[in-house]
């Protein structure tokens, strides 16, 4: 019985550890991409995105996703790293709005 609440406490305090490391950056990019994927959702609820739109702007959070996990295979984004994230984030921000803002109803 000791040695299972012993690897209970073992195991949760491994667990802990690792989300104490987690990148801080990471935290507002996840952020940043749920807002934009709920922006996209939205839109085509409303019509003001049609389905061949939200397929690309889909498509743009996608590759957001894999620059993202491509650079935390170190564990690590680097300043560099991060400002691709950005750029490719405010790319994509600027996609949605024009997406829609164009007219163009479903």
């Amino acid at each position: 019985m000791k040695r299972i609440v012993f690897a209970a406490v073992l195991i949760s305090a491994m667990f802990t550890a690792m989300v104490t490391e987690a990148h801080p950056h990471a935290y507002n990019i996840n952020k940043r991409q749920h807002q934009q994927k709920a922006r996209i959702h939205q839109g085509v609820r409303t019509g003001e995105v049609t389905r061949h739109e939200a397929m690309r702007l889909h498509a743009q959070q996608r590759h957001i996703q894999h620059t993202k996990r491509v650079a935390m295979v170190d564990g690590h984004i680097s300043p560099r790293e991060r400002q691709l994230i950005q750029r490719e984030q405010h790319h994509a921000n600027r996609s949605i709005y024009r997406a829609k803002h164009n007219a163009r109803y479903r």
